[in-house]
C-alpha cells in the first residue's frame, strides 16, 4: 500500500503519511473510527491514545507495518473517549 507513492512500510514518520493520522485525528470522536492501526513509526509520530481509536498493541502494530486499517465496532457509536 502507498500513500503519495511511497510505501507505508519503513516510511510511518514521513510527513504524508503522518498528515493522514492527523486527518483521522481530527474526525470528531463520536465519528472517529474505534480502530485506527498502522505501522509502529506512523504510531509513534503520531503520539496517539487508545482513547482515541488508536490500536497500540504492539502485535497488532506489527501486523499493520505495511498498511494503514480503519474500522469500526458497531454500526450504531463508536467506543473513543477524547
Amino acid at each position: 500500500m502507498q500513500v503519495d507513492g511511497k510505501s507505508i512500510r519503513g516510511n510511518g514518520a514521513d510527513p504524508d503519511l503522518v498528515d493522514v493520522g492527523e486527518t483521522l485525528a481530527g474526525i470528531p470522536p463520536q465519528q472517529r473510527p474505534d480502530q485506527i492501526i498502522g505501522p509502529p513509526d506512523w504510531t509513534e509520530a503520531l503520539g496517539r491514545s487508545q482513547d482515541e481509536g488508536w490500536i497500540l498493541d504492539e502485535d497488532q502494530l506489527e501486523l499493520h507495518e505495511d498498511h494503514i486499517h480503519i474500522g469500526y465496532r458497531t454500526e450504531d457509536y463508536t467506543s473513543n473517549t477524547e
